[in-house]
């Protein structure tokens, strides 16, 4: 018997390397740090860490400026693998970013980025994990409420998604989707650059 297979209501998630990530991160890390010890930051799903202004991408910064043009061009590639016939200008994007540090015991809630099209990070500084399960990772969670309710073997509808991005890694997903972060258990901070993307009216 021939079983025809087509998944649908399916969502994208795309992951990106970085090519030559070290310096890069190092700048972006001194940039991080000068503006943690300027501003006691902002509270959105942020617990016990560091989130800045959303105005990250506005800086006048060289390496601000190269992790710009990686991520739109990162973007401007996956959304054409995404829909090859859709045709976009990459003016018509507009692009927000805000810094996270997560020292031991931070985490974030819950939540989605509203009023967006894509929303993705990009990771400045991780840490192996040694101390504990789950430390720091990012999970991505079905967003078909629904699913949660079926118990199969295997897990065959993959209700949850968890990432354990290093340095370097650059992640992008719908804006819809409901994501957290994991207590950091590690001894390291955990800093990334997360944004939201959309398209200009």
């Amino acid at each position: 018997m021939n079983v025809g297979l087509r998944e649908i209501f399916t969502t994208p998630l795309f992951v990106a390397k970085h090519p030559q990530p070290a310096s890069l991160n190092a700048a972006l890390l001194r940039r991080i740090r000068t503006l943690q010890r300027s501003s006691p930051g902002i509270d959105r799903s942020n617990v016990h860490g560091w989130h800045s202004e959303d105005s990250f991408f506005a800086l006048r910064d060289p390496a601000v400026r190269s992790l710009r043009r990686f991520l739109l061009t990162f973007f401007e590639r996956s959304y054409r693998a995404l829909t090859p016939t859709t045709k976009f200008r990459p003016s018509s994007l507009r692009l927000i970013g805000w810094a996270n540090v997560l020292p031991t015991g931070g985490y974030n809630t819950l939540h989605h980025h509203p009023a967006s099209a894509f929303s993705g990070c990009y990771y400045v500084q991780t840490a192996p994990r040694k101390r504990a399960r789950l430390s720091g990772e990012l999970e991505l969670c079905d967003p078909r409420a629904a699913v949660l309710a079926s118990s199969l073997p295997g897990d065959p509808f993959e209700s949850r998604v968890r990432l354990s991005p290093t340095a370097g890694t650059l992640i992008l997903f719908p804006s819809w989707l409901l994501h957290m972060v994991h207590p950091n258990r590690e001894r390291t901070d955990r800093v990334s650059i997360a944004f939201n993307l959309m398209f200009k009216r």
